[in-house]
């Protein structure tokens, strides 16, 4: 009846066959609507290509630029800093593997006793003794927790060849992990859980594709509602759909090879209500990977005025120095710095947050057996902390340094959002400042009048290039934030097809910062649209002042296609005649981040 348009498909690998549910679906509701699941990637994974709709929700969109505004080149500081201070034993690998077999074992072990007595019943040639049977769990159990990625997308009447790899890839990671006892199950179980293909059965396959409903809930409990809350080394990049693997951080090449490989209608987000963070809290973090000396003397410094407020019972540090570095880094993240009414509730917002993180974490609570006695002394510890003059003078100056930087790289990411390929989609009360916590924080009510007020009554006058000037002195303004946005929300109307079929082009950056912005091309017909962006912020600016003219960007510039063209920034109003070797000094000369348009857009500036 056309009611509806559009189709979100929540926890798509919770489904015993994916791709035949998206062909039924498809079948039903027809061509013209929009589909996209739900569907978290891991680095270097791709959604199947003959699934039947648009994309995903865009997890794999926030991995790809969170990890662009990360400064890669400290990864090794950062580490070091981590491992110094005696709060993990052993890599985030390690820790997601342990994780997920704490959770199969304790919490999810009447899963595991179906999938072993599904085997025993379909398979009768491995109907086993009392003892074989719980050799058989044991394997299933290691076999289950190797799984390095959601699920894999099985076929029940044959096994490729890159599923068959990647299915031996899993079992010998799990006979590796395995105690050496048994080894013999293992070798009797190969033919079932790493068959050739032209050995694999329909009736094998069909139980390789329930047990693919289940990894999908191990790794989300085991990763997203675990691991991430113990592994602390940058907690920005312990978010669903990033991972916080060193190795897998992003240089602007692969980011825009990765951008050219996005489907044009698939969804780009940075916030939604699964989260671990708000978006900008997000960032706030993602900064100290650029300062990271000066991260660490601060820490010191908090360590040693916090010792007043910690707890020794029964040799037990509360909090432990991991979940200490926990606090210190969503205080960086999530610390009010501007007046408005909700910062009133932050401390007990904290409070609540930290409880459901430290049972999270399973360490020293959890929500089956909650250790009250910790929470509260973690919570009194945080609640002591910020009312303690001594740590506020020195937190508060480092606090808004970071949160300038941070909102800097906010514009940047809103930019990339609304301009790279794809459809953005923005969680509602990210107008402004996200510096929520993870649910339920980040579903509190949105005020919606106040975000009214702004759009009406004061971002006409950011329309004028001197006011927007005048404004920015203040950028932890969130009008700039909802200014952005709202340009660009304007541009996509006025010119759809620009985005939804354009081509992406990186530019070409040169000369002394040249390694310090980025940018790209949308083009489309006769209609160009040129997006350029600031990196490593802290190196071209101080916090008191924008990355901005001249004496920042001095000889840098970028090469460009065109002589005179005349383009104008949206976000000024200002007209440029670009040249064959454009300096970035003139198009980012008093915005942060530049969005030009071409002179076949037909209008001066988005109206």
């Amino acid at each position: 009846r056309g009611i509806f348009q559009s189709l979100r498909i929540d926890h798509v690998d919770g489904l015993y066959n994916p791709k035949q549910y998206l062909e039924r679906l498809r079948g039903l509701v027809g061509d013209d609507t929009y589909i996209i699941v739900e569907k978290i990637l891991e680095p270097n994974e791709y959604l199947p290509a003959d699934w039947p709709c648009q994309g995903t929700s865009g997890y794999d969109f926030l991995s790809l630029v969170n990890r662009l505004l990360i400064n890669d080149r400290t990864a090794d500081s950062l580490s070091e800093f981590y491992q110094q201070m005696h709060v993990m034993a052993y890599d985030f690998t390690e820790a997601v593997y342990r994780k997920k077999l704490f959770m199969l074992i304790h919490h999810m072990g009447g899963e595991l006793d179906n999938l072993t007595r599904q085997l025993v019943e379909l398979f009768p040639e491995y109907t086993p003794s009392d003892e074989m049977r719980v050799a058989y769990r044991q394997v299933m159990a290691y076999w289950l927790v190797s799984f390095p990625v959601y699920r894999l997308y099985l076929d029940e009447t044959s096994l490729s060849e890159e599923n068959a790899k990647a299915l031996a890839q899993v079992f010998a990671e799990a006979r590796t992990k395995a105690p050496e006892s048994l080894g013999e199950t293992f070798d009797q179980l190969r033919p079932l859980l790493a068959p050739e293909p032209a050995e694999a059965t329909s009736k094998q396959m069909r139980f390789l594709m329930r047990t693919q409903q289940f990894t999908g809930p191990l790794m989300a409990k085991g990763v997203e509602d675990t691991a991430f809350y113990v592994y602390n080394r940058l907690i920005s990049r312990n978010e669903v759909g990033d991972t916080p693997h060193v190795e897998e951080n992003m240089n602007v090449n692969r980011f825009h090879a990765e951008m050219r490989k996005r489907q044009p209608h698939t969804m780009n987000t940075t916030a939604t209500h699964d989260t671990k963070r708000g978006e900008d809290a997000r960032l706030r973090i993602n900064v100290l990977s650029e300062l990271p000396d000066e991260w660490r003397e601060k820490v010191l410094q908090w360590q040693d005025t916090a010792h007043r407020y910690r707890a020794e019972e029964a040799g037990k540090t509360m909090p432990d120095p991991n979940d200490e570095y926990f606090i210190y880094q969503t205080l960086i993240g999530t610390y009010p710095l501007h007046a408005e009414p909700e910062n009133e509730a932050y401390v007990p917002r904290l409070k609540d947050y930290l409880t459901k993180v430290m049972k999270e974490a399973k360490v020293h609570t959890s929500w089956s057996k909650p250790d009250e006695v910790y929470e509260g002394k973690v919570t009194g510890f945080v609640e002591n902390l910020l009312a303690d003059g001594d740590f506020l003078a020195s937190f508060l100056p480092f606090a808004e340094k970071v949160a300038r930087y941070g909102a800097l790289y906010s514009l940047v990411q809103v930019l990339i959002r609304l301009t790279a390929p794809g459809i953005p989609d923005t969680y509602q009360g990210t107008e402004f400042w996200d510096l929520s916590m993870v649910d339920p924080d980040n579903r509190r009510p949105v005020d919606y009048k106040t975000r009214q007020n702004v759009l009406e009554n004061v971002l006409p006058r950011y329309q004028d290039a001197e006011k927007l000037a005048a404004t920015l002195t203040d950028v932890l303004n969130p009008a700039l934030k909802m200014h952005v946005l709202h340009q660009l929300l304007l541009l996509r109307r006025q010119q759809p097809k620009v985005f939804l079929h354009g081509d992406y082009r990186p530019l070409v950056t040169a000369g002394r910062r040249a390694r310090q912005v980025a940018g790209y091309v949308r083009h489309y017909e006769s209609r160009k649209v040129l997006v350029l962006f600031p990196l490593e912020v802290s190196a071209l600016c101080s916090p008191e002042s924008l990355p901005v003219g001249e004496a920042v960007w001095e000889d840098t510039y970028i090469g460009w296609e065109e002589e005179n063209a005349t383009y104008t920034n949206i976000f000024t109003g200002e007209q440029l005649q670009l040249t064959a070797r454009q300096p970035v000094a003139a198009l980012l000369g008093r915005f942060p981040v530049g969005c030009f348009v071409n002179a076949e857009f037909g209008v001066g500036k988005a109206e």
